[in-house]
């Protein structure tokens, strides 16, 4: 119980953690990559982004450039690749918490009806369980 929940609490600090990383990354990458000049803005084929040198480059520095560039990528996409794996590590786990539930809850309402002896529990019907699964599809996938 505590142990679990201090575990998913953590587990939930470093993912916030890493996606305010790549968003500090994102936002710094813009910030290099925004137009100064008033006409840019205009341009509706380009938006208002254009990839520019920062200063002019003899051949050699602009392959350093390029090199850091790449290892600077390649460094971002291991974050990526690390933030995507663990979101799909929670969403599975989420996935199986929630068939957990549902299954007890489908439990407990059978018991609930079998002390009412009146009362049918009539179950959804496949169409409409398919509807309501594809519904909590879309909400995992926001």
């Amino acid at each position: 119980g505590e142990v679990r929940t201090r575990q998913e609490k953590e587990g939930e600090e470093d993912f916030c953690m890493a996606v305010r990383k790549v968003h500090d990354l994102v936002e710094l990458k813009f910030s290099d990559l925004k137009c100064n000049n008033s006409t840019c803005g205009s341009n509706k084929l380009h938006g208002p982004y254009r990839l520019v040198y920062k200063k002019k480059c003899l051949k050699e520095t602009k392959m350093d450039t390029i090199r850091t560039a790449s290892t600077k990528a390649i460094r971002e996409e291991i974050i990526a690749t690390d933030v995507i794996s663990f979101l799909k590590k929670k969403e599975a786990r989420l996935k199986a918490q929630l068939k957990q539930r549902q299954e007890g809850d489908r439990q407990k309402i059978h018991k609930a009806a079998k002390k009412l002896g009146q009362v049918l529990f009539i179950p959804p019907m496949k169409t409409q369980k398919a509807r309501i699964n594809a519904e909590v599809d879309k909400v995992h996938h926001i």
